[in-house]
């Protein structure tokens, strides 16, 4: 990891080593793209941080140690911002590599399959965004891609087999069901160490609403019907 320096004049050498249609890396929440352009816009803080506006609209902190935004590796990969993602993957021709980084691994794939579900729906319904947008980078286009990567299908599993502690060679993630993250409440600070973990009182089961409206106007209904 580079160490450049801190505020503007640390913003001006992260550029120089920046590649043909490379992005900078911002953090919040989540981990952000932060277009070369963008800095111009940036406002710097007392203590040298320079917020800038990435490719989602969101005003972030720009994550200099961490140089160019590289959307496979870590730590964007802990918690990729899903419109930046896509923006990226739009501008850079990379939509397939962004399609295979939210689709299940293998023992998720099979999971979701033996629980009713086809594990490639969200691949399916991207693809068929993209297939029909004249223009892919258009906002429209890209709010429905990251909707798709924000709502889809996920697994709920036991605490056991979550920490790897199961037992099971390999684990095939028993009694799991499938669950919506994005539109499930999770618990809070309030929890303890339980925060994040799915309120029985709002668990939205998979495929939920918004990926059903989406498969019917893109006639894929049929796909991920429960």
């Amino acid at each position: 990891m580079t160490t450049h320096p801190a505020g503007p004049a640390g913003a001006a050498s992260l550029l120089e080593t920046l590649g043909p249609g490379q992005y900078l890396t911002g953090v919040h929440k989540d981990w952000h793209a932060i277009a070369p352009d963008a800095l111009e816009f940036a406002a710097t803080m007392s203590n040298q941080v320079l917020i800038v506006p990435a490719e989602c609209g969101d005003l972030v902190r720009l994550a200099g140690k961490h140089g160019a935004y590289a959307r496979d590796q870590v730590p964007v990969t802990y918690r990729p911002c899903p419109p930046c993602a896509w923006a990226v993957a739009v501008a850079t021709g990379t939509v397939d590599r962004e399609i295979a980084l939210i689709s299940p691994d293998e023992a998720e794939s099979a999971a979701l399959a033996r629980l009713g579900l086809d594990p490639l729906m969200s691949a399916a319904l991207c693809r068929a965004v993209l297939a029909a947008a004249g223009d892919p980078s258009d906002p429209e286009v890209l709010r429905q891609l990251a909707a798709i990567t924000r709502h889809r299908p996920g697994l709920a599993v036991a605490e056991e087999c979550a920490e790897r502690s199961c037992g099971h060679q390999p684990c095939a993630y028993p009694d799991s069901r499938p669950v919506c993250w994005a539109c499930s409440l999770l618990s809070g600070d309030e929890a303890g160490e339980w925060a994040g973990t799915l309120m029985e009182e709002c668990t939205v089961p998979a495929p939920c609403g918004v990926l059903h409206a989406l498969a019917v106007h893109y006639k894929l209904a049929a796909a991920i019907s429960r």
